[in-house]
């Protein structure tokens, strides 16, 4: 009987520190999980078992002080200027990521005025930018896979300037609403890629600060493209200071194509790319009969899907969910202050550098106490909390004063961007 072909493995190094090659070797015989049991006594046990286990913290059955545990010098320590030079590149392009499309939440009224349209109808171009997350993040994960991280980094970038240059010129709606299309397929791919090029190889007692920095990238770039919006008012054509904007945006990019460029790949694709090329020759016996479909397409994509889709299911609706929050409680908020509050750009720039503080803040300790409480009980914790400080957000923007609204943004953002 013939047997049964190897198959391409995502990388098995979750350290370069502490992964012996044994433990190489075993990942490669068994390169993907088992099928999920979905007997009816399995199932009884999941749902039986969810209170029991998310309230089983780590920290009991660790011999470490709590302190020890969320400590993030010793892990920090152990990196070296390779790693943060990539994480930091990955962190950058996911803070341009959120700079470029926060650029038109901060400029909303005045975009619809230099454009002879409702604010109503300018959302439609932040609501198109959504839309299209998913078809960039599909199409430059998967280049990522097949060619490497640097380059789907530069692409992703060269294509920042070409469209944050052509928004800054747009004159009708139309135009408007091409350009904001293309760039949400461009905020999708970046975060993949920015994503795996920061967090790919770090060290594993290094990862739960990494992560818990990198996410508030994405308010840290609001906060700047709030700054930037203050910065620039004034300049060129009077009420058309968010073209200046979109223009300084695109100079931004450029600076990372020249970091990316100067930047080597990724020691880990290096890796999984030589055990790829391995068991292709093994599997293909010497021989080269492939299609075209085998040449273009990544087999461990589907292979992965079809062990592991439950696992996918529950992120993709879990950080759909995260959208909600955080998109919602953010995309309109300097228009509310415009509009309806009659707030100064000076006094929006500060609350929302606030919320950009707010987010590092949490970032920085949920990240490190996961390792106390688990993702799960953690994720449960902040969604509870997050929910709690909107009604109070919202309910203070009605009842009080600035002092109030700005308080309670900044708890929202504390703990809505880290869940």
């Amino acid at each position: 009987m013939k047997d049964k072909p190897e198959v391409e493995h995502i990388s098995p190094y979750s350290s370069e520190s502490n992964t012996s090659k044994s433990q190489v070797h075993h990942h490669d015989i068994n390169l993907y999980n088992e099928k999920p049991d979905l007997s009816l006594p399995s199932i009884k046990n999941y749902f039986a078992t969810r209170i029991s286990t998310l309230l089983d913290f780590p920290i009991y059955h660790e011999t470490r002080r709590w302190y020890e545990i969320v400590n993030p010098i010793p892990g920090l320590k152990e990196m070296t200027p390779y790693h943060w030079n990539q994480y930091f590149m990955g962190w950058a392009l996911w803070v341009l990521d959120s700079f470029d499309f926060f650029c038109v939440s901060v400029f909303a009224t005045d975009i619809a005025a230099t454009l002879k349209v409702s604010v109503y109808e300018i959302t439609w171009g932040m609501t198109l930018v959504l839309m299209l997350r998913s078809v960039g993040a599909i199409i430059f994960g998967s280049l990522s896979d097949k060619i490497g991280r640097k380059y789907p980094y530069i692409i992703l970038c060269l294509l920042f300037i070409i469209i944050e240059t052509c928004t800054g010129i747009v004159k009708t709606y139309q135009q408007f609403l091409a350009v904001r299309a293309l760039f949400g397929i461009c905020m999708g791919g970046a975060y993949s890629v920015s994503v795996i090029t920061s967090m790919e190889g770090q060290f594993l007692r290094a990862r739960a600060t990494l992560s818990g920095l990198f996410l508030p990238g994405y308010s840290v770039g609001y906060m700047f493209a709030m700054i930037f919006a203050r910065a620039f008012s004034g300049t060129y054509k009077k009420g058309e200071s968010w073209r200046s904007l979109f223009w300084f945006s695109a100079g931004l990019s450029v600076l990372l194509v020249i970091w990316r460029f100067c930047s080597p790949e990724t020691r880990e694709f290096l890796r999984i790319k030589k055990r790829k090329l391995k068991l292709k020759q093994k599997n293909l016996n010497g021989t080269t009969n492939q299609n075209m479909f085998q040449k273009l397409a990544n087999a461990s994509i589907f292979k992965t899907l079809k062990t592991d889709y439950l696992v996918f299911s529950y992120l993709v609706i879990m950080y759909a969910l995260f959208n909600f929050t955080t998109q919602a409680s953010q995309d309109l908020y300097v228009t509310l202050l415009t509009v309806q509050y009659k707030m100064s750009l000076d006094i929006e720039t500060v609350v929302i550098v606030l919320q950009g503080i707010a987010a590092v803040i949490g970032g920085l300790i949920c990240g490190p106490c996961s390792e106390l409480v688990g993702r799960r009980f953690m994720h449960v914790n902040n969604l509870v909390l997050t929910e709690t400080c909107c009604m109070f957000c919202f309910a203070s923007l009605i009842r009080f004063k600035f002092r109030k609204k700005s308080t309670s943004y900044f708890l929202l953002n504390l703990l809505s961007i880290n869940y």
